[in-house]
């Protein structure tokens, strides 16, 4: 109603004052010069109100606009966001203190399996072919209210079927330069080959050492807290010293309640655990040691690790322990990793007839060499002992399982820019002795200690 007053307001007022002068001139044409002035003081005010009108129209139409802005936003308009891609996509808000970055891991897999004498009762080999998604993870990572408070979040598909697993869910409070508590669902700090990414490593898969006692078998991931901290610089990103203490439901148990028992019987489920690992740092940068290849290292990197595992169940404790060296040098050329893992098992509450311990135990050493940018061929040879009372059936009854492997690495981009965000990876195994036992995360299979040949071929794209 009012902007229809106004509009109308400046003809009223122009038909007013033509009458008015009308009268004034036929009365008088000496008034001729003040009727003229009273036009133009009129002419001038409709000028004027037909201005602040338009300024009202524009300000009214803004406001709508920006109210309209407002509504399709997630965040109020107080808050600066900016979004870009540095080593991977990131939102934040503009004084960084909240991030998210999130993630994808992909790799599409092509095995080949032939085992000697393994099939019609042995009486032929056996050729084995296939293609597999063997892993799509999403994943999530980042800070809130400020860089101490941290976040991660990773889920990943079952290769055999269509179901999506929760990995890791934590968060993390750093309360000190060197000091920080963590809680959630996560690796515990053990074996450094299982530890370091599945995108990190320079073959296509794990080793065979890992697999049965590093973590692989059992599942590396639990629930509970961890203290980790460093030892020794200005704070931990400099410290020469890193260790992490985590207190957790035993090997093997993400996605589990608090109850102890598991329903079956005998009652396996371990009932606690305790892992603890301590890093040490000769010469280098922390940022390059979370990768199994030289490529893309500042400086020449040279790290001693050593870990340690209790878990307990009814009729066993288990314990575990690891120690590591990586050296990464020749100009971010040469990598070279070397393990010896042990697996010692106190089964206290078996009958007096049977084994009341196992010791299994193994070693691993891995090379690679970057001949060209994007070219990196590397060779892996580890060894796994399994207690001569405990060899499972399909192993032949041997106890030693050696296993050998060769592969290449080429990645894609301008002399392998992309790195481990994209890449191909084939490499060849023998297992001269199988394996103690399937172990299809490796695309191996109980060969009863015969000769076995795995060939995989895998792309990886990661974002």
């Amino acid at each position: 109603m009012k902007s229809l007053f106004l509009k109308a307001l400046p003809a009223v007022l122009a038909g007013s004052a033509l009458i008015a002068g009308a009268r004034a001139f036929a009365a008088d044409p000496a008034t001729t010069q003040d009727v003229q002035q009273q036009l133009q003081a009129l002419q001038a005010k409709v000028a004027q109100l037909e201005a602040q009108q338009q300024q009202s129209d524009q300000a009214t139409v803004k406001s709508v606009l920006t109210d309209a802005e407002k509504r399709s936003q997630l965040m109020a308009d107080s808050v600066d966001i900016t979004s870009g891609y540095d080593k991977g996509f990131f939102i934040q808000s503009a004084d960084k203190t909240f991030t998210l970055k999130p993630g994808m891991l992909l790799q599409v897999r092509n095995a080949t399996n032939w085992r000697q004498e393994a099939k019609n009762g042995g009486a032929s080999d056996d050729l084995q072919n296939g293609f597999e998604i063997r892993r799509f993870k999403l994943q999530a990572s980042g800070n809130a209210y400020g860089p101490d408070v941290t976040y991660g979040l990773q889920i990943t598909n079952n290769r055999n079927s269509a179901a999506i697993e929760l990995d890791d869910i934590w968060v993390q409070y750093k309360f000190a330069p060197h000091n920080a508590v963590k809680a959630g669902q996560y690796k515990g700090p053990f074996n450094r080959e299982e530890l370091v990414s599945d995108g990190g490593q320079l073959a296509v898969e794990r080793s065979l050492l890992n697999e049965v006692l590093g973590g692989g078998l059992t599942g590396p991931r639990s629930q509970g807290v961890s203290f980790l901290g460093g030892i020794g610089g200005e704070d931990y990103t400099k410290d020469p010293v890193h260790y992490e203490v985590m207190l957790n439901d035993g090997d093997g148990t993400p996605n589990t309640n608090f109850q102890d028992t598991s329903g079956t019987t005998p009652d396996t489920r371990p009932d606690w655990g305790a892992i603890g690992r301590v890093d040490y740092k000769a010469f280098g940068s922390w940022t390059d040691y979370g990768k199994m290849s030289a490529k893309n290292s500042k400086e020449d990197l040279l790290v001693f690790g050593g870990g340690v595992s209790v878990s307990g169940n009814q009729g066993a404790n288990v314990y575990r322990f690891t120690g590591d060296v990586l050296y990464q040098g020749l100009e971010g050329k040469l990598d070279v990793f070397a393990a010896a893992i042990g697996s010692y098992t106190d089964l206290r509450n078996t009958a007096p007839t049977a084994e009341d311990s196992r010791l299994d135990y193994g070693g691993l050493v891995q090379v690679g060499y970057l001949v060209a940018p994007a070219w990196e061929p590397f060779a892996r040879a580890d060894m796994v002992f399994i207690d001569d009372d405990f060899v499972a059936t399909g192993a032949g009854g041997d106890n030693g399982f050696p296993e050998l492997t060769l592969g290449v690495n080429y990645y894609m981009g301008k002399d392998g820019a992309a790195f481990n965000k994209a890449k191909l990876t084939l490499d060849a195994t023998w297992l001269p002795s199988g394996t103690p036992g399937d172990r299809t995360a490796l695309d191996e299979l109980a060969s009863g200690g015969k000769n076995e040949i795995v060939v995989r071929a895998q792309l990886q794209f990661a974002l």
